[in-house]
């Protein structure tokens, strides 16, 4: 009996065993899922916001590709347009008897139409700066530029000095002219007549008239 009851206990015991082994693995693997679950909806938004954040950095990156290329062109027009020597345009219109030079006629076609390419690039350009949010220029340059017929303090210096004197003259002598028509018009035509000595002659010669009365 007590080998039967031994042998009992042990069967128990592994019953026991495997029951407690298989909770354990039912729960580890439904604790796994919980936590799988939230890591793929991370993995799954991630994902998405990848997706979203790649297609705008390509068109961003097209955008900054277009536009540095652009800037070199720009560059390189500025360097086939800027020299003097470059100028090849005529300074007056030729005669139709006069031969023209086809090299040099060509030379000048390729200036001018580099010239509306480089005026075409800038306002390209500066549309790219206003509304791509893309740094071309600080400042555009027609906007500081000096204009003479704007600057109204620099204008005052085209009067020469000579100039500026006989302005003041004349208007020093109106200023004269105007005082003393001023003082005519308030002179008071009377006044001028007046005596300050002759009260005193008429009292004295009326005293001496009633003197003269009263001795008699």
């Amino acid at each position: 009996p007590s080998c039967r009851r031994i042998q009992y206990l042990k069967g128990k015991e592994g019953q026991v065993k495997k029951i407690i082994r298989a909770r354990s693995l039912s729960g580890t693997n439904g604790q796994r899922g919980r936590l799988d679950k939230p890591k793929d909806e991370l993995v799954r938004s991630h994902s998405l916001n990848l997706s979203q954040d790649s297609s705008v950095s390509r068109s961003r990156f097209r955008e900054l590709n277009t536009f540095y290329n652009s800037l070199e062109r720009l560059g390189q027009l500025e360097r086939e347009t800027s020299s003097s020597s470059n100028d090849l345009r005529p300074s007056r219109r030729m005669r139709e008897e006069e031969i023209i030079d086809y090299d040099l006629w060509k030379r000048v076609r390729v200036q001018e139409k580099a010239e509306r390419e480089l005026s075409q690039l800038k306002s390209k350009l500066k549309q790219d700066q206003r509304e791509k949010d893309l740094f071309f220029l600080p400042r555009d340059p027609e906007d500081v530029r000096w204009r003479s017929d704007l600057d109204t303090g620099l204008r005052n210096r085209e009067k020469s000095v000579e100039d500026l004197k006989c302005i003041l003259n004349e208007q020093a002598l109106n200023f004269e002219d105007a005082k003393l028509r001023d003082l005519e018009t308030r002179k008071d035509h009377y006044k001028p007549l007046w005596r300050g000595s002759s009260v005193i002659d008429v009292a004295s010669h009326l005293e001496e008239k009633y003197s003269t009365q009263g001795e008699k």
